[in-house]
């Protein structure tokens, strides 16, 4: 098993490579779910289903939903294969029905300003921004929550399953929840540098030095619930 130790070293490192050389899952589990915690990704194990291979999730629009895993698994229907568990840095969600279709900034926008979650004024300035581009729309929406104390979304799901699903807005609150992940060397990556708070990539990993790892086009990789 090749390890890798680029960066400084936590003091669960050594423990977790321990368990992954033995093959204690549960241990190596727990050390990663433990660290994710401390660094601030508290929300989850939650779950994300997708047929696609991609390090970073595209939250251009609304941001990337989770759910719990029998939703996640309902999409296999739909070519999504792949459930894994991931840790949200989600402390204080706006609680939301069920809109439906997530990606139509019209639709979330008139229900945001409808039910004052956001304030006239915010709703105007987002609106000037939509008018601009789509992009600066959706940021423009994101900020929006985010003055009014709001880090992601979590909705009652009426599609795929019973339970909460939780949005979230940028690809920085999210972390792999899996026991073990590998860097692009194929080295496992130790629980020191799995939580970086900045980074895209749900491994933690900062951009790769060239060329960027494959990326889904945006808006071509859909979110486990929608």
């Amino acid at each position: 098993m090749r390890e890798s130790h680029s960066g400084g070293a936590g003091p669960e490192d050594g423990e977790y490579l321990r368990a992954c050389r033995d093959g204690d899952t549960a241990a190596a589990q727990a050390i990663v779910l433990r660290a994710a915690r401390d660094a601030g990704f508290v929300l989850g194990p939650v779950w994300h289903g997708t047929g696609a291979r991609f390090t970073a999730f595209d939250t251009s629009r609304e941001g990337a939903h989770f759910g719990t895993e029998e939703q996640a698994s309902a999409l296999r229907g739909k070519g999504r294969l792949r459930l894994r568990p991931y840790m949200l840095a989600i402390r204080n969600p706006l609680r939301l029905p069920d809109i439906g279709v997530w990606d139509n900034f019209n639709g979330l926008h008139a229900h945001l300003e409808r039910h004052g979650h956001i304030s006239p004024a915010q709703a105007e300035r987002v609106w000037a921004e939509w008018m601009m581009s789509d992009g600066r729309g959706w940021a423009a929406i994101k900020a929006a929550l985010r003055e009014r104390g709001f880090d992601g979304i979590a909705y009652e799901n009426e599609q795929e399953g019973p339970g909460l699903s939780y949005i979230a807005l940028e690809a920085s609150q999210i972390r792999s929840a899996a026991p073990i992940e590998r860097d692009r060397g194929g080295r496992v990556i130790p629980p020191s540098r799995r939580f970086a708070p900045d980074h895209a990539d749900f491994r933690g990993l900062p951009p790769a030095r060239s060329a960027a790892e494959p990326v889904p086009p945006a808006h071509g990789q859909p979110s486990p619930q929608r």
